[in-house]
């Protein structure tokens, strides 16, 4: 499928970011170290109908699911340009960002057409001489001011061209495959015009084959809205929380991808998600309502 293009006129506070970005650079705007940073508030509207409707298309969610709610992982779009506008007075390079991972806490469903406060902070600075960790936390409160998301992102910075050796890091013996499903040429593109990322890693061909990756990838967070969405579809009822950690990318495109899940009785099961030659991409856990 093809979302259309004028999505594109949804993201403001991306542009916004990206402005920001390219006019520090030009001035060369110097800053201190992170720990330094003040934690950024920010309020912001909700996406249209229309990008709603076009997001929850592709990201396969039951029909009119979201017809008066937002889905929770489109914090994608009008959250994670504000982390990224503070990532960015760090002193690392975001050409060198890696997302490692997130955990999305569900406290209450967040109405369409309303204002959102945002609360972005960083809580914790890791960095060795191959790279750097950084914990950021968004808190999403609805218009009353109440608590309705909790995202921990998760992210690297690379310091050093050397990489690590990744391992499949859990055994699938009892697991049950509950979907299977394919990543299209254009799905990089895609999620670009849905949440205004824009990042030439997932979508320009070029560029991507110059990355670590050797060729393009599909964002995380999409990979995480896809398997969310199939998470509740399976199960039958709502997440309460998804924790989960990037293991490997997804390439574009890629067939036969396999989202297992742990087989208990258990509202807390393991998942995992794997490609068609049995490499682990993804693992977490969820806890379901």
């Amino acid at each position: 499928m093809r979302v259309p293009k004028l999505l594109i006129f949804n993201h403001i506070e991306a542009a916004k970011t990206i402005a920001s970005i390219t006019t520090k650079k030009m001035l060369k705007t110097s800053y201190s170290r992170a720990p330094f940073i003040t934690h950024l508030k920010k309020e912001v509207r909700t996406p249209s109908k229309s990008l709603i409707f076009h997001y929850s298309n592709w990201v396969s969610a039951s029909q009119n699911k979201y017809k008066d709610r937002i889905p929770p992982h489109l914090f994608c779009q009008y959250a994670l340009p504000i982390c990224i506008r503070q990532i960015a007075q760090t002193s690392y390079n975001l050409k060198t960002i890696i997302n490692q991972g997130c955990k999305l806490t569900v406290y209450q469903d967040i109405p369409c057409q309303t204002k959102l406060l945002l609360k972005v902070k960083i809580v914790e600075i890791e960095q060795t001489s191959k790279h750097a960790l950084i914990h950021q936390v968004i808190y999403v409160h609805t218009k009353s001011r109440k608590l309705a998301l909790k995202v921990d992102i998760y992210s690297k910075f690379l310091l050093s061209r050397s990489r690590s050796i990744t391992r499949n890091p859990t055994k699938l013996d009892d697991f049950d495959t509950i979907c299977q499903w394919d990543i299209s040429e254009q799905d990089g593109l895609n999620f670009a015009f849905l949440t205004g990322d824009f990042n030439p890693l997932h979508w320009l061909d070029p560029v991507a084959k110059k990355s670590i990756f050797k060729g393009k990838v599909l964002h995380g967070f999409g990979v995480f809205a896809k398997i969310y969405e199939q998470i509740e579809l399976f199960n039958k009822t709502q997440i309460k929380s998804v924790d989960v950690k990037f293991v490997r990318p997804a390439k574009i495109p890629s067939q036969d991808l396999q989202l297992l899940q742990e087989k208990t009785d258990s509202k807390v099961k393991s998942i995992c998600l794997k490609d068609k030659n049995n490499k682990v991409l993804l693992i977490g856990n969820v806890n379901l309502q």
